[in-house]
C-alpha cells in the first residue's frame, strides 16, 4: 500500500513542493520591494522580535496547500503502519525531498551539510550512550534539520542577485527554522525527533539564538546534540575553522551561559578531537 500510494502522488507532491517555493520567492521579493528599510534594518534586531512573524509573512496559500497534502499523503497514512512499513514511507519521503533540493539553485552548494551533521550528530549521541533506535532518530533530525530551506533557498538566491548585503538576506533565509517545523508539523508522526531540530537547531546555549531565542536548558538533548553537530560543520567548511578553534569556541559559549560542566560539552570536544581529521582530512 505503502509504495503504490507513494508512487501515484510522486510528482504532485513535488510539483506542491515547487509551487510553495516559488511562491514563497516571490512573497519575499515583493515585501522587500514594498519596505527596503524595514528588511534592511532587521539583522541587526533580537532574532526573536522578527523571525516567527517573518516567516508567517512568507507562507502563501500554495505552502498551506503542500502542508495539507504533505498531511493527507504522508502523515494520516503513517498512523498503524508496521515498523518496516512507516521506515519506508519515511525514506520515499526523504528521496522525494532530496529530489526537489537537488532542483533548486541554492541546494547544491551545501555540498552534503546534511549529511555530515546526520553522522556527526550519531556519533555524539553514541558517545552519550543513546540507543541504536534513539541514534537512528537523532540521525533523521540531522538529515532533516534545514528541510525549510527548501522554501527559501530561491527567495535567497534571487535577493543576492539583487547586489543586496548580507543584513537584508540574512533575515530571509533565517525563516528557514520556522517554516521547515510547520513542513515538518504535517509529517509529525513520521519524524517527531527530526521535528524537534529543525524548529530549534539555530538556537544557541545563552538564547543568543532564533526563533524564539531559548538557552539551551530549554531544549531537547536530541536538539542540543543536532545544533552542536550543525555549527560544527558550518565553521568547519564555510569558515575554515579548525578543530581547537571550534572546541575553544564551544568552550567560551557554555561558560558565559554559566554551563562551562556540561556533560554534552566534553563529549563534544571529545568527539571533535578523535574524529576531526577523519570526517575532514583535508580540513
Amino acid at each position: 500500500m505503502v509504495t503504490s500510494q507513494s508512487a501515484f502522488y510522486y510528482n504532485p507532491f513535488l510539483q506542491l513542493l515547487a509551487e510553495a517555493s516559488h511562491t514563497i520567492t516571490a512573497r519575499g521579493l515583493a515585501l522587500y520591494a514594498a519596505d527596503p528599510p524595514k528588511y534592511a534594518q532587521l539583522a541587526a534586531l533580537p532574532f526573536p522580535a522578527y523571525i516567527p512573524l517573518l516567516a508567517e509573512e512568507l507562507k502563501t496559500p500554495a505552502f498551506l496547500e503542500l502542508l495539507s497534502a504533505s498531511r493527507l499523503l504522508f502523515g494520516e497514512p503513517s498512523r498503524g503502519l508496521t515498523d518496516l512499513d512507516l521506515e519506508t514511507l519515511r525514506q520515499h519521503f526523504y528521496q522525494l525531498i532530496g529530489q526537489a533540493a537537488s532542483s533548486q539553485t541554492w541546494f547544491p552548494q551545501e555540498g552534503g551539510h546534511s549529511q555530515r551533521v546526520a553522522r556527526i550528530a550519531a556519533t555524539l549521541a553514541e558517545q552519550l550512550g543513546y540507543s541504536s533506535p534513539e541514534i537512528h532518530e537523532i540521525t533523521w533530525g540531522g538529515l532533516l534539520h534545514d528541510v525549510g530551506k527548501l522554501f527559501v533557498g530561491e527567495l535567497f538566491v534571487a535577493l543576492e542577485g539583487q547586489g543586496l548585503p548580507s543584513p537584508v538576506t540574512l533575515p530571509f533565509i533565517r525563516a528557514h527554522a520556522s517554516l521547515g517545523r510547520s513542513f515538518l508539523e504535517s509529517v509529525l508522526p513520521l519524524f517527531p525527533t527530526a521535528l524537534t531540530c529543525a524548529a530549534l537547531h539555530q538556537e544557541s546555549v545563552d538564547g543568543s539564538g532564533y526563533p524564539q531565542g531559548l538557552t539551551y536548558a530549554q531544549l531537547t538533548v536530541e536538539s542540543q546534540i543536532v545544533n552542536l553537530a550543525d555549527g560544527y560543520d558550518a565553521t568547519v567548511t564555510r569558515m575554515g575553522w579548525s578543530a581547537p578553534q571550534v572546541c575553544i569556541d564551544a568552550e567560551q559559549m557554555y561558560a558565559r551561559a554559566g554551563h562551562p560542566d556540561a556533560l554534552i560539552l566534553s563529549t563534544f570536544i571529545y568527539i571533535v578531537n578523535e574524529h576531526h581529521q577523519e570526517w575532514y582530512p583535508t580540513a
